[in-house]
């Protein structure tokens, strides 16, 4: 019985972990970064509240450095998925060509 809850733990966190992982972050970011924002325009104008716009830029311009960061990341992915696809694509030719 303590084996099976322990599994069943175990799994449970191992979708949660996926769940996390798969591109729900992606939506949370944005809702954060939409929060930030309109944070950032709500700001009544005045010296006294530069402080308080300076740290809301720097969090937003970091959910955008971040964001553009996973673009690269998935973009060069897919390059390398691309690149490797063709050389399979190659090597059968060059096969294909030899075995005649």
């Amino acid at each position: 019985a303590v084996r099976q809850r322990r599994e069943q733990a175990e799994e449970a966190r191992r979708q949660a972990l996926l769940n996390r992982t798969s591109g729900g972050g992606a939506t949370d970011r944005n809702a954060e970064l939409v929060r930030l924002q309109a944070n950032l325009e709500g700001l009544p104008a005045g010296a006294q509240y530069n402080a308080s716009r300076t740290g809301l830029r720097k969090q937003i311009a970091t959910i955008q450095a971040a964001h553009v960061r996973e673009t690269r990341q998935r973009e060069q992915a897919q390059r390398e998925a691309q690149r490797e696809q063709e050389a399979r694509h190659e090597a059968q030719r060059v096969a294909n060509a030899q075995s005649q």
